[in-house]
């Protein structure tokens, strides 16, 4: 009889010998060809497989001709057992249906999903409760199919990952005597961390530091069996244990964290967050999408569902496209939260295989970019995605979580203060409150109006947080007749708005009118903000200064982030706050006026970006990016053509900087097509910044038309420095060009010009650019004394940045002469002086030369060379002159060929880990000399 006919539960079983059992009953499965196909079914329940990958799944490689109808007879086999609905023909595969909790498997997921969430002693019985599902080794009963051993052991590392949790949660929760467990364990996997460092840990709380450190070093030797050393974690665990640090009694997360902290708990969700972090928790949802309308509070429940999750990352970053309007700038910003620059293969680079969290936040702004998350999730195996957005994104593969608004009382309910304070609403309510009016409660006397608040605001939490503000100088009894008589006026509103719009909008607009007449005019004004601002900016821009926005902070219209001094409107209240500009009549002034503000920004910075003073500058415009391209947007709607293109011919030394070399482009090439006839030197500027980020983006030819363009204009306008720096920036051109005599005659004339202007430094750029071009050319000879001529003089005038940029053309040219000791020493100082002052590019072709030399003698050294030149490697442009563009393949080939593979992959993550990132990966690198 078939299982379905027994009418009782069935139980599927894959953690230890294949199972299918009824009310307590084992059933016959049938041969081991039988068994394999319902293994791997199971494995995949509620998932078609194709049969083409049941055949290979079943017989490998090479199957006989009679696999289909094998197949079939399996399949045929199975459903007598089962029940013939239990297996479903779905096209050219086939399905098996399992219901909730009829796989172990399942129930064992859910079970250590659960114990993340929890505390550490309700996670120690989950865990021990997932760990019994466990009767042995699993899959050892399907005849030795194919797919059995890699099923098997992947089957065996999730048991193993779950021991690991329940011990952390032991050892959490003040567990002691787990060394002897955890010695065993670890004479069973020698090459697990995890568990070394649970023994190390488990041992010093037994007050048995010498054993601790002893386990230590055991952990030390066997990993160097493996060629590899202690993880960061593992040795600055011994040091903590040898100071004897108060840490230690606290449970460790490891993982790179980029989240926000959030300034309150979350409160009223946490149904919908056990959700959430069990939907992400799951092996077949790679991307989820919390849906909803303004309000709702789907960013804070994202956040919090990161935060639970992070401690088993690798990496969770926070993405903020709330500034964004344009959606090509998704990739870009997604690199900048990670750190890496702003390419797909970048980010594909810097994720790898890593398990990573991407929270993309406001993804409604920017839709048009859903193809951009398909192909991060293509390209990185382990990376989920977690999408806050008004509408799905429609990708394949998304699981959508529609979150509603916040639980209400049900009217009636007021009498029973228990039940009403157990309200989702209510209790956000009264968490905010209790904030701003401490000791504030539910009692007889009010639950009636904080029900009824609850219910007029529909449950929207940001609703009910503003609200709450109010309570501070309100009655509950006064804040209910405010929102009564909002909530009226709005009646007469848009019939076509959605009501959860019109409620919101009504909860905004009693906080606007509660602001006095200066409060209501800053408040406006600063809706012209993009991604924050600071209190010179509000004060320039909108007339708002410092009082004013520590009032409007008080009444949650405006978030201020203390320790980087900045204010932000939420992304609701601006849009709000920006309908009542529009209504104003200022719009067009306070546009002009920030569009001013921040040209200011880029004109200040643009004379010291390219130098070693420019660092604090290049971060100001990495704070104000979102308002610089406001103020680019607006300067162009506004038909402020002059403005428009003053802004972009300051920007491009940043974009190049930053290397937003597409984005840079297009502004510049709008810029000019706007500028038409407009004055000369303006459109030099741009012409000149464009033939730049054209070159450097891998265009020459364009760079090249571009720079002519700017040359002829400089010399119509006499502009003797604007002719020099442009004709560097034509020579660097030409060079990329293939056209090496224009290149020579470009850069010999920019040294004439230099020395009639007496300019030592722009002499030098000369010389160093003609020294790169004779060494393109083979006379290192002559490489070497043009370059050493070239740094007598940076020496001189105290030009650190362009010192480090001639020692790695002395350098270059030294090792192309086969100077290998002379050239070491240069690159090594150009090395220090690159990593001090932050000059990524330089430090690159530092570090790639400098492998170059040690390749031959020393392999292991040019491996870690080769690992930290990777850290700081630009991937959307050539490698720097005076480098060899072959070179770093060439270096790379012959390193590993003399290492073997894998001892060259581990020194080249030992170069690539042991990089300050933050200096290499984060800081500025200096632009074609003198321009």
């Amino acid at each position: 009889m078939a299982a379905e006919e027994r009418g009782a539960p069935v139980e599927l079983r894959l953690l230890g010998p294949l199972e299918v059992v009824v009310d307590g009953v084992g059933l016959p499965i049938g041969g081991t060809r039988q068994r394999a196909l319902l293994a791997v079914l199971a494995l995949n329940a509620n998932r078609v497989v194709p049969r083409d990958r049941l055949v290979d799944a079943l017989w490998g490689d090479k199957p006989p001709e009679t696999a289909a109808n094998s197949l079939q007879v399996a399949v045929h086999g199975l459903r007598k057992v089962l029940g013939a609905e239990r297996i479903e023909r779905r096209g050219d595969g086939y399905l098996l249906r399992v219901g909730p909790r009829e796989l172990d498997l399942d129930r064992f997921q859910e079970l250590v999903a659960r114990a993340n969430r929890e505390s550490p002693e309700k996670a120690s019985a989950s865990l021990a409760e997932a760990l019994a599902l466990w009767r042995g080794p699993p899959l050892g009963d399907v005849g030795g199919a194919p797919f059995a051993a890699g099923e098997a052991a992947g089957l065996g590392e999730l048991r193993l990952a779950a021991v690991e949790k329940s011990i952390d949660a032991r050892l959490a929760s003040g567990a002691t005597g787990l060394a002897a467990e955890l010695e065993a364990l670890v004479a069973e996997h020698p090459y697990r961390e995890g568990l070394r460092r649970q023994l190390m840990l488990a041992l010093y709380r037994e007050g048995r530091q010498a054993d601790a450190l002893e386990a230590y070093r055991d952990a030390r030797s066997a990993l160097l069996e493996l060629g590899i050393d202690p993880s960061a974690e593992l040795q600055e665990l011994e040091r903590a244990i040898l100071r004897h640090d108060d840490s230690l009694l606290v449970r460790r997360v490891g993982g790179d964290v980029r989240l926000p902290v959030p300034a309150s708990p979350i409160v009223g969700r946490d149904l919908e967050l056990a959700a959430v972090t069990s939907l992400l928790a799951r092996r077949d949802i790679r991307l989820l999408t919390i849906t909803g309308p303004g309000g709702t509070g789907k960013t804070r429940l994202a956040l919090e569902a990161a935060w639970k999750l992070a401690g088993e990352l690798d990496e969770t970053a926070f993405v903020d496209l709330a500034p964004l309007s344009d959606h090509r700038l998704v990739l870009a910003t997604v690199a900048g939260a990670l750190g890496t620059e702003p390419s797909l293969e970048a980010v594909r680079e810097r994720l790898g295989t890593r398990r990573a969290l991407l929270l993309l936040d406001n993804f409604e702004r920017v839709e048009e970019a859903a193809p951009v998350v398909g192909d991060l999730l293509a390209s990185a195996p382990g990376v989920r995605a977690l999408v806050t957005s008004r509408g799905p994104l429609r990708l394949s593969g998304e699981h959508e979580y529609p979150l509603a608004p916040l639980r209400v009382p049900a009217r009636g309910s007021e009498d029973d203060l228990a039940a009403l304070g157990a309200n989702q609403a209510v209790q956000l309510l009264l968490a905010r409150a209790e904030a701003v009016r401490p000791g504030y409660e539910v009692t007889r006397e009010n639950a009636s109006a904080v029900a009824e608040i609850c219910r007029v605001v529909d449950g929207l939490p940001l609703a009910l947080e503003l609200a709450a503000a109010r309570l501070r100088m309100l009655s509950t009894e006064e804040l209910l007749s405010r929102l009564a008589r909002r909530l009226e006026a709005l009646t007469g509103g848009p019939r076509d708005a959605p009501e959860r719009q019109r409620t919101l909008r009504a909860a905004i607009d009693w906080s606007y009118e509660l602001l006095a007449g200066a409060e209501q005019q800053a408040f406006r004004r600063l809706a012209v903000f993009r991604g924050g601002f600071e209190v010179t900016a509000a004060e320039e821009v909108a007339g708002a200064g410092s009082e004013t926005l520590e009032s409007l902070v008080d009444r949650s219209l405006l978030r201020v982030d203390p320790e980087r001094g900045r204010f932000e409107l939420l992304e609701t209240v601006r849009e709000y706050a920006h309908e009542l500009l529009e209504e104003s009549g200022e719009l067009e002034d306070l546009g002009r006026r920030h569009a001013e503000h921040y040209l200011g920004l880029a004109e200040e910075a643009a004379p010291v970006l390219l130098t070693a003073e420019g660092g604090p500058l290049l971060a100001r415009l990495d704070e104000e990016l979102d308002n610089v391209r406001g103020a680019l947007a607006t300067s162009r709607e506004l038909g402020l053509v002059e403005l428009h293109v003053r802004v972009c011919g300051e920007l491009w030394r940043y974009w190049y900087l930053r290397s937003y070399l597409a984005e840079g482009r297009r502004w510049l090439e709008d810029a000019l097509a706007e500028a038409g006839d407009g004055p000369v030197e303006l459109r030099a500027s741009a012409l000149k910044g464009l033939g730049i980020l054209a070159v450097e983006h891998g265009d020459p030819d364009e760079g090249l038309r571009r720079s002519e363009d700017a040359l002829a204009l400089y010399r119509r306008l006499g502009d003797e420095r604007g002719t020099l720096s442009t004709l560097t920036v034509r020579g660097s051109a030409a060079r990329k060009a293939g056209r090496l005599e224009l290149a020579r005659a470009s850069y010999e004339e920019s040294g004439e010009i230099a020395r009639q202007l007496d300019r030592p430094e722009d002499v030098a750029v000369s010389l160093s650019n003609l020294a790169a071009l004779a060494v393109d050319e083979g006379d290192f000879v002559r490489g070497e004394e043009l370059v050493e001529q070239s740094l007598a003089i940076t020496r001189e005038r105290g030009r650190e940045d362009a010192v480090a940029l001639a020692l790695v053309s002395l350098g270059y040219a030294r090792f192309r002469r086969g100077e290998l000791g002379e050239a070491a020493t240069a690159l090594r100082e150009a090395i220090e002086i690159s990593r001090r002052l932050g000059f990524r590019a330089t430090l690159h072709s530092a570090l790639v030369v400098l492998a170059a030399v040690q390749a031959r003698d020393s392999p292991e050294d040019a491996a870690r060379l080769l690992g930290a030149a990777a850290a700081t490697a630009r991937s959307d442009a050539e490698p720097l002159a005076p480098a060899d563009p072959a070179l770093l393949e060439q270096t790379m080939q012959a390193t590993r060929e003399r290492l073997g593979d894998e001892a060259f992959l581990v020194r080249f993550e030992e170069g690539r880990a042991g990089l300050d990132r933050a200096e290499a990966g984060d800081a500025s690198s200096p632009g074609p000399a003198g321009t």
